[in-house]
């Protein structure tokens, strides 16, 4: 079992060295020459300071840079799970794209609502939990339902998301929704008719305006 040295350094270049990259935070692990014995030949080297009095210190070395090692490897994951928790919970980047989308004129952001540890939906990231951390922001509009489903493909696809299926929103059907992605971001968009919601928040819908939901999130 090779022994590793772990370090932190501070850059945003992408990371070919089988590092942890999370923003400009960046945990290498760098593989040593020195390997403690793992075949017959070297345990009967190593067992046999054991019984000879004269490689006392040898063994004494060979103990000490056991525990070295697994010193290092306690270190190493305690950096990159403290890293990678960090980039977890992080909902900035979730805000911030969405204040990038260049939405039109007469759109209202009714409410933005951040899923994150601590924040107004607290949640514990964790595979059972859901999206976690998430943003999610209602607009109103006085547009159609069918003209607000097709300004916000338009957005979106400005924006650089990749939609995977043509949508389409006929106004007839109720909700219209289709999801997008760009990178590792997911966003989920929501155009309800004028005066409706998702029913969570009952407060949100405004008689004769149409709502638009739309959730970033990690893939």
């Amino acid at each position: 079992m090779p022994h590793n040295d772990a370090a932190v350094s501070f850059g945003g270049s992408a990371r070919d060295d089988g590092g942890f990259q999370c923003g400009s935070a960046a945990i290498v692990v760098t593989p040593a020459t020195r390997r403690l014995p793992t075949n017959n030949r070297d345990r009967g080297v190593f067992a046999r300071s054991v019984q000879d009095p004269g490689g006392r210190h040898e063994l004494a070395s060979e103990y000490a840079s056991v525990v070295a090692t697994v010193r290092r490897a306690a270190i190493a994951a305690a950096l990159i799970a403290t890293v990678v928790l960090g980039c977890a919970v992080d909902a900035s980047n979730y805000t911030a794209i969405l204040d990038d989308l260049a939405f039109p004129d007469d759109w209202a952001i009714a409410r933005t609502i951040v899923r994150a540890p601590g924040a107004e939906l607290d949640c514990t990231p964790t595979f059972m939990s859901g999206p976690c951390p998430s943003v999610t922001r209602y607009y109103h509009t006085d547009q159609t339902q069918v003209a607000a489903y097709d300004a916000a493909v338009a957005v979106v696809s400005d924006a650089g998301f990749e939609i995977a299926r043509e949508p389409s929103c006929d106004g007839t059907s109720g909700l219209c929704a289709f999801v997008v992605t760009k990178g590792d971001v997911r966003l989920s968009v929501n155009v309800y008719p004028p005066g409706e919601d998702d029913g969570t928040l009952r407060d949100v819908a405004k008689p004769g305006l149409v709502l638009i939901r739309m959730i970033t999130e990690g893939k």
